[in-house]
């Protein structure tokens, strides 16, 4: 099987966050790894277990912390991105188990200091809301599109045995509502298609999943960004905003982009038990719009856009962008 590299996770911060957040980890870290030996230090000077154990806390939450952000490695099918991959099942497991680490949390406390235990009931009970709030507060998009419409299949020159799996763009497709930076990616089981508007044209890449050598992933609470290197050095860095006009969330697609990289990596089809259909046109093509039905469309494409894209500018190899 071949191997792709993950980004350092402090890399991708520092191109999806700034500067500035970056430089506030390189400085937090140690700061709070340090306090803890010191505080873990006076602790077992002074016989305060209690303060022993709030500064071997700091050190391993931070030193792990440090080591997640700063380490890269193999991308492993699967496994790695687990909170990218996550489900509403599983997430709520992870809930229940924070939970119960709130609880063993105040029994260690009560066992050390009695006093001090009492102190954190009130912590504990604002955790215990704060993460019932956070379970509430969670949606999950399960609404995929498997396969887009015959323009854009004939749009990426897509083979029989291909089929659209993941598809985002963050624009409306009308023409005069185009600007800079408007982008349009599709992933199938075999390739990625990417296209951005550089305010007078498109620019477009077609590569295959193969041709990937590295990735990151980074988000917020509704957005998120991926960056993919490629064997030829072209680097591709999106911005997946939340828009209106489409159904599938940034997050979803990541997953459903990080599925289709597992099942290449793996040698399995991801399409094979998908067996539903969209087809997603825009009002430009009315007619067949209404043989279609009124579907909420994840994708929007028209002719207009489709005769832009054809004629496109192709992005050459190892460029840089960042979207």
């Amino acid at each position: 099987m071949r191997q792709i590299k993950k980004l350092p996770q402090i890399k991708i911060i520092s191109e999806y966050r700034g500067s500035s957040f970056v430089y506030l980890i390189y400085i937090g870290i140690p700061i709070f790894v340090i306090g803890g030996l010191f505080m873990a230090y006076n602790g077992i000077n002074d016989g305060k277990f209690i303060d022993v154990f709030y500064g071997l806390l700091s050190i391993l939450f931070f030193g792990a912390g440090g080591v997640s952000v700063f380490k890269g490695g193999e991308y492993e099918p699967e496994k790695s991105f687990i909170f990218e991959r996550m489900n509403k099942d599983k997430l709520n497991k992870y809930i229940i188990y924070c939970a119960i680490g709130i609880l063993v949390f105040c029994g260690i406390i009560f066992i050390l200091d009695g006093k001090e235990g009492i102190k954190t009931i009130g912590y504990s009970i604002a955790g215990f809301v704060g993460l019932y709030y956070w379970s509430k507060s969670i949606k999950f998009h399960e609404d995929i599109d498997y396969e887009a419409n015959e323009f854009i299949s004939d749009l990426i020159g897509l083979n029989v045995d291909e089929k659209i799996v993941a598809s985002y763009q963050n624009f409306d497709s009308s023409k005069a509502n185009r600007k800079k930076n408007d982008n349009l990616i599709v992933v199938t089981n075999r390739k990625i298609f990417f296209a951005v508007y550089s305010g007078t044209n498109w620019m477009t890449l077609n590569k295959l999943l193969s041709e990937i050598v590295k990735i990151g992933i980074a988000r917020n609470d509704v957005n998120s960004y991926l960056k993919l290197v490629f064997a030829d050095n072209t680097s591709l860095g999106l911005r997946l905003d939340l828009y209106e006009k489409i159904t599938t969330t940034p997050q979803l697609f990541v997953k459903q982009f990080l599925s289709t990289l597992d099942a290449s990596l793996l040698g399995y089809d991801i399409v094979s038990s998908n067996n539903r259909r969209r087809v997603s046109i825009s009002n430009e093509n009315s007619t067949s719009a209404n043989n279609l039905g009124n579907q909420t469309r994840s994708i929007e494409i028209n002719p207009t856009l489709v005769n832009e894209l054809k004629s496109s500018e192709e992005i050459k190899s190892g460029r840089i962008l960042e979207i």
